[in-house]
């Protein structure tokens, strides 16, 4: 669990799983938008709502990389991240 500004940031096991598989440059870069995004007062201005799925289920992109997750009362709940090409299969 990271608190951010207003908000906190939990990981799923397999979502950790996913995230160790990438680089260190990678991981750092995932690391920084992560704090950025969630330092903001409104992060969910940088997802896109990925449409016809319900619950409500947000994406962010970073390059080729997406993490996915859902907002749960003041908790976004990372459940998967992954290269584009994998991510949606």
């Amino acid at each position: 669990m990271i608190i951010y500004a207003n908000m906190k940031v939990f990981w799923t096991n397999s979502a950790v799983k996913k995230f160790k598989k990438f680089d260190k440059n990678t991981k750092y870069l995932i690391d920084k938008k992560i704090k950025f995004w969630f330092s903001q007062q409104n992060p969910l201005k940088f997802a896109i709502q990925m449409a016809g799925i319900k619950p409500v289920i947000f994406r962010f992109r970073i390059n080729n990389i997406r993490i996915i997750g859902k907002l749960i009362e003041n908790n976004f709940i990372i459940f998967n991240i992954g290269k584009r090409s994998e991510i949606y299969k």
